[in-house]
């Protein structure tokens, strides 16, 4: 699941082209499981570069191995709801 996400914390650290290239062939098979893969390695990648060093130790391994499942994120619009 950590396509782009450093060795260091458990992620292949493939890089921006494999990354594209692993999400297509995903899509051909299955729609929902490319979401899944696009949006938990999304939030792997903002805890890579915004979070403390703890929370990388917390969370990134489990994200990147599978031992949480997905990964999610609240989006919201100020006036919006």
């Amino acid at each position: 699941m950590g396509l782009d996400i450093s060795t260091d914390y458990g992620g292949s650290g493939a890089g921006s082209v494999a990354f594209s290239v692993a999400l297509s062939e995903l899509g051909r098979a299955c729609a929902s499981a490319t979401v899944t893969v696009s949006v938990t390695n999304m939030v792997a990648e903002v805890i890579q570069a915004c979070g403390s060093e703890s929370q990388k130790q917390n969370y990134l391994p489990k994200l990147c191995c599978g031992e949480y499942a997905d990964g999610g994120f609240c989006l919201t619009e100020s006036g919006a709801g």
